[in-house]
């Protein structure tokens, strides 16, 4: 699934000769030759492929575009990028952990243009999925803490999420807000469905809070709902 496309992106180093290329997305070979021809137009040849994390829809173009430059691919799973990595050499590019959607997921702030490449952590358009097997839900409101706090202290200015627009800092400030709000509204929905039929099953829960699944999603959805109950294991007052 790549929610309305996955965001590429060309960082530019300070010549504006050469260039990072962020999260190149699905398609394979296709995907390599299309982001061939867009750095031709730009005229700058990439030294590197980074990805925010590695789900398919993010990673998929990545050997192909790294074959077909010879550079290579720097990942948190590689343990290339981790918190407090800095990307130099032309570029100004702090890694940081934003854990939650995936165990994997790591940020990258761009200091001269004070933005955050910010991954799979909050839409303007939708609602970010927790059903990876390595979702936490607990990690997740850390990070969204965490931008939070980058964007209220002027540390970045706006955020380029992995998919759909991009946030000027008020607009992402309050759509934190609402994310936050959105997910405590369901992880309450979650203990009423367990208090009220008595059941711990993460398929009974889920077609109680997802009454219309679709048999495909059904698997995805479980997996949902159980990335709230365990986040609700030892909670007993949610935040306000």
């Amino acid at each position: 699934m790549t929610l309305l496309g996955t965001n590429t992106f060309v960082i530019l180093d300070s010549h504006q000769s050469s260039c990072v290329l962020v999260d190149p997305g699905e398609g394979g070979e296709t995907r390599a030759r299309e982001l061939e021809f867009l750095c031709t137009q730009i005229g700058v040849a990439p030294r590197l492929v980074m990805v925010t994390h590695d789900h398919s829809d993010h990673i998929e173009a990545a050997a192909a575009t790294c074959a077909q430059w010879r550079i290579p691919l720097l990942t948190a799973r590689s343990g290339d990028l981790s918190e407090g990595i800095c990307i130099g050499d032309g570029f100004d590019i702090d890694v940081i952990e934003l854990k939650g959607h995936s165990a994997d997921s790591v940020g990258l702030i761009v200091r001269g243009d004070h933005v955050l490449l910010s991954g799979d952590v909050v839409f303007l358009e939708s609602w970010c999925c927790l059903g990876s097997c390595d979702s936490d839900l607990r990690a997740y409101f850390n990070t969204l803490n965490r931008v939070e706090s980058l964007l209220a202290e002027g540390e970045i200015c706006e955020l380029l999420p992995g998919h759909g627009s991009m946030m000027r800092r008020d607009v992402a400030l309050k759509r934190i807000g609402e994310y936050r709000r959105h997910r405590f509204s369901r992880l309450e929905q979650v203990r009423e469905v367990i208090k009220e039929c008595g059941s711990i099953d993460c398929a009974s829960v889920a077609r109680r809070i997802y009454p219309g699944m679709i048999d495909k999603r059904n698997t995805l959805l479980q997996r949902v709902v159980e990335v709230q109950m365990e986040y609700l294991e030892g909670q007993t007052v949610l935040p306000a």
